[in-house]
């Protein structure tokens, strides 16, 4: 091979490599950029959003596709309910006009109990969140007046998208109703919040109560 030949394959191989190089800084960049304003026109409301995307060859995410999400967030709004944090990494994913599809790997988000009950006014409950005690206060009509009753429940997860509190027993202060009248109370105060707001994967095995906050995440 003359000189000229070979200075010819190595301005070749400089361009190549400078455009591989390149690609694997302005694609995943173009793809979070994409995502990100998906996930924007989707939220009400959010103070922080950040977006990692991951491809080896970043030529990949031309067809949609990508090895890494990861995305994290605060005060992220979605249909009516805030979640004050959120995590969450994804993996072998599909990315169609900012709808992802893939595989869920970790999923973390806290719920403040204020941002729980401002969900919850319509309902007209009140959950209490500490160590290993959840309770609810809802109103009820005891011999012709409304007073508040406190109700002792549990929190669960169900179907992995649904915080579930079923309520164990009525809290009362001196105070004897009738065994249907408790009931009633009970059966009222049971309640699903659909978690399911995010237009992604989502899934959700394991919710722990803390100090006027729940942390929910997978496994």
């Amino acid at each position: 091979m003359n000189k000229k030949a070979l200075i010819a394959v190595l301005v070749i191989l400089i361009i190549v490599a400078a455009a591989f190089l390149a690609s694997q800084i302005i694609l995943p960049e173009y793809a979070e950029r994409e995502i990100r304003e998906a996930l924007t026109e989707y939220f009400e409301d959010y103070s922080r959003l950040d977006l990692q995307v991951e491809a080896r060859p970043a030529l990949k995410l031309l067809q949609g596709k990508a090895d890494v999400l990861e995305i994290s967030g605060n005060r992220i709004r979605a249909e009516g309910l805030y979640f004050d944090a959120f995590y969450a990494y994804y993996t072998e994913l599909k990315i169609d006009e900012g709808q992802v599809t893939g595989h869920m790997q970790t999923l973390e988000l806290v719920l403040l109990s204020s941002d729980l009950n401002e969900y919850l006014e319509p309902y007209r409950i009140e959950l209490f969140l500490e160590p290993g005690s959840v309770r609810a206060s809802t109103p009820v009509e005891v011999f012709g007046t409304e007073v508040d009753i406190m109700v002792r429940g549990r929190l669960s997860i169900g179907e992995e998208r649904y915080l579930v509190f079923a309520p164990t027993g009525v809290i009362l202060e001196g105070m004897e109703l009738p065994g249907s009248w408790i009931e009633n109370i009970l059966e009222n105060v049971r309640l699903e919040i659909n978690l399911d707001r995010f237009p992604f994967p989502f899934r959700v095995q394991e919710v722990n109560v803390g100090q006027d906050k729940l942390i929910l995440k997978t496994d």
